[in-house]
């Protein structure tokens, strides 16, 4: 992959004789990047997803441990030890990074079945519960609450809340765990073993696209008998 913006010359200060009052002001323009790959249906975005999914599995586990390891201080020292404003803090930065998973997760899937429907190969199976859990969270603002701690779609049908009456039970838990699964639907530690799994095979990809480039230019005389690949 190369990137290359669109350039110019460099300022090189006003033209002779031009005070620095008179000096021409530059005009705004856009820069366009050209992303060149030799694969189909650029496999870039797949590796930025599953890169992403990586670095915002790191966040979640420091903050799920942070709030995990200050609970069970509290659980053991008292309310003395720690406040129950600081846990309430660590919970809203647990839910945020879940969510954070979830969404790039969601994400990364997509560009995982459109890379492999691009290449010709059968895309990976949906992740029903994934899906239904990322549209959840993103309309979460039209559920309702259905006691203390549960919330649930605000109808039997129409739109709103639809993907939470697909949720299993039906209904979403207000509440996080500290274990490798998010809201008991998208395990983590699959997820991160599946994304490196992907890295892995587009850099096998990209290594086999170089050498077959490569061993063309050897073909037509463009490298010596001792640099061929």
């Amino acid at each position: 992959m190369r990137a290359s913006p669109g350039r110019r010359g460099e300022d090189r200060g006003p033209p002779l004789g031009c005070s620095q009052e008179k000096r021409p002001q530059p005009r705004l323009r856009s820069v366009k990047f050209t992303i060149v790959t030799n694969y189909s249906e650029w496999p870039v975005l797949l590796r930025a997803w599953a890169e992403e999914v990586q670095r915002l599995i790191e966040d979640f586990r420091t903050v799920r441990d942070e709030h995990y390891r200050l609970s069970r201080f509290q659980e053991r020292e008292g309310d003395w030890a720690v406040s129950d404003a600081e846990l309430v803090r660590l919970f809203r930065r647990h839910w945020v990074a879940s969510q954070k998973v979830v969404w790039a997760a969601y994400q990364f899937h997509r560009w995982h079945a459109r890379h492999a429907r691009g290449r010709q190969q059968q895309p990976p199976s949906t992740d029903t519960d994934l899906k239904n859990l990322r549209d959840a969270l993103e309309h979460l603002d039209e559920a309702i609450w259905l006691d203390d701690v549960t919330l649930g779609s605000p109808g039997e049908k129409g739109n709103a809340g639809r993907a939470l009456r697909e949720l299993p039970g039906g209904s979403l838990i207000f509440g996080l765990g500290f274990d490798e699964k998010i809201m008991d639907l998208v395990d983590v530690g699959a997820l991160s073993r599946e994304t490196a799994a992907v890295i892995a095979t587009l850099d096998r990809e990209e290594e086999e696209v170089w050498q077959a480039e490569a061993e063309d230019l050897w073909a037509l005389g463009y490298f010596d008998e001792e640099d061929h690949p």
